[in-house]
């Protein structure tokens, strides 16, 4: 029976971040198309009412002229009221089918008869007013003029949009890709709508739009970049899990080995009769007292870098000449260089090659890269190091002609515990802190550390002092 397999850790963590940034996506997405419809609704109010106060001006206009003047012209009194639609004030986004009517009365200046009614002039033509002719009474709006008295509202309500207006026989319809003013009624008699499309609305609403999209960007952009900084962090520790696991397996072996040299030397010294013996005796006394300085330094090497997890290394800084120091750790390390046939040469000018620094953190920077040269080297390790006068400090370079390092792995050989995979961890002796080690003096110290390598040809530190004084 086939059984699914189960999501890992950070599988299951990925699941989650990218169901998260896609619901906050979708809530952006649908926030902003919420922000962008209303900007739309307040942009249609914002030109409804200069466009409206157009029509009803232009209006007035064309009642006074085929109207009211023709009444006083041929002496008929009494009063009238235009019926016209004006948008609601209770709010900004009524329809006009939900408009009210508002009365204008325009009088002729004699008053009516008693017990006559005013006579209303909706969307006929009143018996009353016949006398003045029907062409008089029918007429319409002139789009050009309304255009222009529009855009002098414009100008005043400091509104910029580009519009076309338009005369209808109906109101446009509501939901459409095309914005609409609110339409108007008017005309002799108001039989026809007016409205005003706005043109390239899109780029205006999305100006007024700016701050919201900003800020769905930003929030946007900072969640992701939040969990992918959660998502590396938690990668960069189960990384760091993955190497201590590998230095405590390489360090338990290592720390077995002299005690295990140790025991035996004793036992042999205890109940094989060794002390009758003097020269095996000094030899099992020998080989106990370099498995216990081997032993010594492993302890201590540990020690240091648990000092520089919590920064409390110390440096006490002198002149030093860098000559004297390489060729001191190079005489302490002859007995190894015989043992492996290192050729080991020491290049140098006559300069005083002075530099401030620590004596004893400096001589163990030099023992590390000279050990990791005679360890990754395949037989008789060729080494030869230089100093050189540089117009920005005092170069330092070992080179070795070993195995090499891979490119991927070139950054990586500075980190705490870090060591190149071999498929074998005990292949070559190491715990991945020593170049960690060297990497975090000679910064203390002001300088840099470069590695240029190439596998099968070896590889070539370079280090940089900064000059003293």
């Amino acid at each position: 029976m086939w059984y699914p397999k189960p999501f890992s850790r950070n599988q299951l963590l990925i699941a989650l971040m990218v169901s998260s940034l896609l619901l906050l996506s979708g809530f952006m997405a649908w926030w902003l198309r919420r922000s962008f419809r209303e900007q739309k609704q307040l942009l249609v109010a914002e030109a409804s009412q200069p466009f409206f106060r157009s029509v009803m001006g232009l209006q007035d206009s064309l009642i006074t002229q085929k109207v009211l003047r023709p009444m006083q012209a041929k002496g008929l009194g009494g009063s009238i009221r235009i019926m016209t639609m004006q948008p609601r004030r209770d709010s900004l986004f009524h329809p006009p089918q939900q408009a009210f009517f508002r009365h204008i009365e325009r009088r002729t200046g004699t008053p009516p008869p008693v017990g006559r009614r005013p006579v209303f002039f909706g969307r006929g033509i009143p018996a009353s007013l016949a006398r003045i002719g029907p062409d008089s009474l029918r007429d319409s709006l002139k789009i050009k003029e309304l255009s222009i008295r529009y855009q002098l509202e414009l100008d005043t309500s400091a509104l910029r949009i580009r519009y076309s207006v338009f005369r209808m026989t109906a109101p446009p319809p509501r939901h459409s890709d095309t914005l609409f003013t609110n339409a108007f009624q008017a005309g002799l008699p108001p039989d026809h709508f007016y409205v005003a499309r706005i043109e390239d609305y899109v780029p205006l609403v999305l100006k007024r739009m700016v701050p919201q999209i900003l800020f769905s960007v930003f929030l946007l952009g900072l969640t992701t970049v939040a969990f992918v900084l959660v998502f590396r962090s938690l990668r960069a520790q189960q990384k760091l899990t993955a190497m201590k696991n590998d230095f405590i397996s390489n360090i338990t072996h290592e720390l077995k080995t002299p005690i295990s040299t140790v025991s035996v030397a004793i036992e042999a010294l205890s109940h094989f009769d060794a002390l009758k013996d003097p020269e095996r005796t000094r030899e099992y006394l020998a080989i106990s007292k370099t498995e216990l300085n081997r032993l010594n330094l492993l302890v201590d090497k540990v020690l240091k870098t648990a000092l520089f997890d919590q920064q409390r290394i110390a440096y006490h800084f002198e002149t030093l000449p860098l000559v004297p120091l390489i060729q001191e750790v190079l005489d302490s390390l002859r007995v190894q260089f015989e043992k492996t046939e290192a050729d080991v040469r020491f290049q140098h000018g006559t300069g005083a090659f002075s530099v401030s620094g620590d004596r004893v953190h400096l001589m163990n920077v030099l023992y590390n890269l000279l050990d990791n040269a005679l360890k990754y080297s395949r037989s008789r390790p060729n080494i030869c190091l230089s100093l050189t006068d540089m117009p920005h400090g005092i170069r330092l370079q070992v080179q070795d002609q070993g195995i090499g390092i891979e490119p991927e792995y070139q950054l990586q050989v500075f980190e705490k515990f870090f060591r190149v995979p071999t498929g074998d961890v005990h292949n070559v002796k190491g715990y991945g802190l020593g170049l960690s080690y060297v990497h975090q003096i000679i910064t203390g110290h002001g300088g840099t550390i470069r590695l240029d390598s190439e596998p099968g040809r070896g590889s070539t530190f370079e280090i940089t002092f900064p000059y003293h004084g």
